[in-house]
């Protein structure tokens, strides 16, 4: 026996789908951790101008150089990777011995032994898979309208997790 898991089925997630989770996962943050990379660039520039109290900034370029650095690593890349996860394909895998769902942002990966339940609903331009693990929790993922959902009915039923009807 083959002692890698075998990948059975792939897909993309719909960009509708990913763009409403990337709003539902920012919705949950609260609004002052937006402002924590303006604040670090405040602290640092601030600190700067303490070291060069009394003297002059307006010639020294190395001020003006460390103002630029700490704005591009405190406010821009920051921002820039939010938005390169918002961009980024999602993709689903349904591997021989689990499920995963791989981001730019992380990882969600579980094996069949850790998941209970799942439903397949229609909304509108896609497919949602809802799957219910062990321990209660809830996990959407989407599907493109051109899959065979009968597939993936097929291949979660067979390695033991129970279809629910809404």
């Amino acid at each position: 026996m083959w002692p890698f898991p075998q990948m059975l089925l792939k897909w993309d997630e719909p960009k509708a789908f990913s763009v409403i989770q990337h709003k539902v996962m920012l919705s949950k943050i609260p609004w002052w951790h937006h402002l924590v990379p303006f604040g670090s660039f405040l602290a640092v520039v601030i600190a700067l101008l303490l070291v060069h109290r009394g003297q002059p900034v307006q010639g020294d370029i190395l001020f003006w150089v460390m103002v630029g650095f700490s704005f591009l690593g405190f406010v821009i890349l920051p921002y820039s990777c939010v938005w390169l996860a918002k961009s980024m394909a999602v993709r689903i895998i349904i591997w021989s011995n689990g499920i995963g769902r791989y981001t730019f942002a992380g990882d969600w990966v579980r094996t069949y032994e850790k998941l209970q339940s799942f439903s397949i609903n229609s909304c509108g331009s896609y497919h949602v898979l809802e799957i219910m693990t062990q321990r209660g929790e809830s996990r959407l993922i989407g599907i493109p309208p051109e899959l065979d959902l009968v597939q993936i009915e097929y291949l979660l039923t067979e390695h033991g997790l129970q279809k629910r009807f809404n």
